[in-house]
Formats: structure tokens, sequence, C-alpha cells
């Protein structure tokens, strides 16, 4: 991960914040009233999902993946225990903005405004099959199938979601527009605003995310499924 602000997120999902000023000029206007802040240009946003390829692992055995399971550090949402499997995935969402700015030295005033907001969410699926399973047959398929379900239910659940993220991430910027004027000493903290507003608006975009994914990951971890899998495991 780049370097970056860290922001507290839902359990399991990591998002980080940094902006960088964009020098870009005339965002105002010197009228006869005075200053009058406005957007030199449409701002660029891009919401893009990423996934690395799945790793895997057999080296473990059921009970420290029971213990893997367990623990304070895993997201219970983002994590599944069948016989003998498990799957890991914490994904992080990376937030970068940049702000535009017009410094007017001679009045001492200044207009800030967004230049890109850029939203990047990343996924890094992690599959262990218990090594007293991993012997190629019915039961070690069955396992690594199930556990490829839910690495399927991550990625269109993001995929799903970065359209989310972006519609709320238009409506902040569309909504902010030319910010000012402002003291021209208060344009940092300015910026700092606009990356706190963006921030928030990624963070209110995952509250539905986090309810439906727990359903859908629920829907995979169906008693009918655990049913099946023990069946084909207990058949060896």
């Amino acid at each position: 991960m780049i370097p970056a602000l860290h922001i507290p997120a839902i359990t399991g999902l990591l998002l980080l914040a940094s902006a960088v000023p964009a020098e870009i000029p005339n965002g105002g206007l010197i009228t006869p009233d005075g200053l009058r802040c406005v957007v030199p240009k449409a701002p660029s946003i891009s919401i893009t999902p990423e996934s690395e390829e799945i790793a895997y692992d057999f080296d473990q055995g059921s009970h420290e993946l029971t213990v893997m399971k367990d623990g304070p550090a895993q997201a219970a949402m983002r994590t599944d225990l069948t016989t003998g499997g498990l799957r890991v995935d914490q994904p992080t969402v990376e937030v970068n903005v940049q702000y535009g700015m017009a410094d007017y030295t001679s009045i001492k005033q200044a207009c800030v405004w967004y230049d890109k907001a850029a939203v990047t969410i990343n996924l890094r699926p992690h599959i262990y099959i218990a090594k007293e399973f991993n012997v190629p047959g019915p039961c070690r398929d069955a396992i690594m199938a199930h556990e490829l379900h839910h690495v399927d239910v991550d990625r269109e659940m993001m995929n799903k979601y970065s359209y989310v993220i972006g519609e709320a991430v238009k409506k902040v910027v569309d909504d902010t527009g030319g910010v000012g004027p402002i003291a021209d000493d208060q344009v940092e903290a300015q910026g700092q605003d606009l990356i706190n507003k963006i921030t928030q608006a990624v963070r209110d975009a995952e509250i539905p995310l986090r309810e439906e994914m727990t359903a859908r990951q629920g829907e995979v971890d169906s008693p009918a499924e655990y049913k099946r899998v023990s069946a084909i495991c207990n058949a060896r």
C-alpha cells in the first residue's frame, strides 16, 4: 500500500486517503463585487476495483485454520471455514484526492476545488486447504469449489459497489464546486476538508456493502452446502 492517512473503517475493510495539491491556474474570477471562485475544468473521477490472483496455502492443519478464523485480526464476514477449508480476504480501499488552488496574494484570498478523486478497491483473496485434506479427489475439489465461490461473491460485490461509490463521490464533487473565496492561509485546511468529505462518502457507501456482503456470503454458507461438502469428505 502507498503511504497514506489511515482512516477507521468497517472491520475487514481498510480505508486509506491521501491528497496532493494540484497546481492549476484560473480558479477564480475578479468581478466588481470581488473574487468569485469557479472550477476551471471538470474534475476527474475514477473508481477502480482490482483483484490480485488468488494465493493458495496447503501447509496448515484444520486446527490452525480454526484458530485463524476465530482470531481477532480476521473479519468474520470475510472468512469461511468449511470442512478443512478457509477463505480470507481483507480488502483495502485507497482514496486519493487532488485539489486545485488559485492564490490571489494581492488580496490575500484563494480558491480551491476538486481536481481529481480516485478510489481503488483492492482484493487479495487467500484460500487455505487443510493439509490433511490436500489429497487429489472429490473432497479436496468440493472444498476448493466452495472457497472459490466465496471469492467470486467478493469480486461480484466489489464490482457492484464500485458504481455505488462512484455515484457517491461524484455527488460530493458536483455539490462542492469551487470553494471560496477563503483566506489564503486556509488553503491547506480547506483542502483537508475536501478530502474528509470524499472519505466520509466512501465510508457511508460501505454500510450497505457490508450488509449485502454478509447476506450473500451467508447464502454460500448455507446448511445444505455444509452438509453437501461434509458428506463428500466423510465418504473418503
